[in-house]
C-alpha cells in the first residue's frame, strides 16, 4: 500500500511539473508576440550629457548648454520586428540633426527600446526636438543656456541624414 501511495505522489508531482511547464511556455509565447506596426509616437525623450548625466523629458529645469555634446534620443519605441532595420530621424527646430538606428535591447520580447543621435546645441534659447519615423512623431521642447565661461565648444559630428517623411529612405549617407 505504501508503494502505491508513493507512486501516486510521484505521478501528481510530475503532473504538476508538466502543467507548470505548459503554462510557462504559453506565457512566453504571449509576451514574445511582436506588435503590428512600428511607432515612435509614444516614446519618451532621453538625453545623456557629460559625466553620464541623464535628463528625461519629465526632469524639471534640465541644464542643457551651448557647445556641449549630448546623446539625444527616445526610448520606448515599438517595432514590428526586432530584425527590421528601423531608424528615427531627429530634428531641432525643424532642422535635421541626423538619423539613428533603433537599438533592440530585448529581442526576445520584440521591443526596440531606444534610438539616439549626437547633438551639440549652437544657440541659446528654446529648442523643439522632433523624433520622426515615417508619419509617426513625438516632440519635446527645452531651453538651452549659455556655455560655461572658458569652456571649449564641442563640434557636431557627422551623422546619417534624416529620412524623407514616410519613405523609409536611408538618407544620403547610405546607412
Amino acid at each position: 500500500m505504501d508503494k502505491v501511495r508513493r507512486e501516486a505522489g510521484i505521478g501528481r508531482r510530475i503532473g504538476w511539473g508538466v502543467t507548470g511547464a505548459v503554462i510557462t511556455a504559453s506565457a512566453v509565447v504571449t509576451i514574445a508576440a511582436p506588435t503590428a506596426s512600428s511607432s515612435v509616437a509614444d516614446a519618451t525623450w532621453i538625453v545623456e550629457g557629460p559625466n553620464n548625466q541623464w535628463i528625461y523629458q519629465d526632469t524639471p529645469n534640465p541644464v542643457i548648454q551651448v557647445g556641449t555634446i549630448y546623446a539625444l534620443g527616445v526610448e520606448g519605441i515599438t517595432s514590428a520586428s526586432p530584425t527590421t532595420p528601423n531608424r528615427i530621424s531627429f530634428y531641432d527646430n525643424g532642422q535635421c540633426i541626423g538619423a539613428g538606428p533603433i537599438h533592440t535591447y530585448h529581442p526576445d520580447l520584440g521591443i526596440a527600446a531606444r534610438a539616439f543621435v549626437s547633438w551639440v546645441p549652437t544657440s541659446v534659447g528654446t529648442h523643439t526636438f522632433t523624433a520622426q519615423q515615417g508619419s509617426s512623431s513625438v516632440s519635446w521642447t527645452v531651453t538651452v543656456s549659455a556655455a560655461a565661461d572658458g569652456s571649449t565648444p564641442a563640434v557636431q559630428p557627422a551623422q546619417p541624414a534624416c529620412d524623407a517623411v514616410g519613405t523609409g529612405s536611408t538618407g544620403s549617407a547610405g546607412f
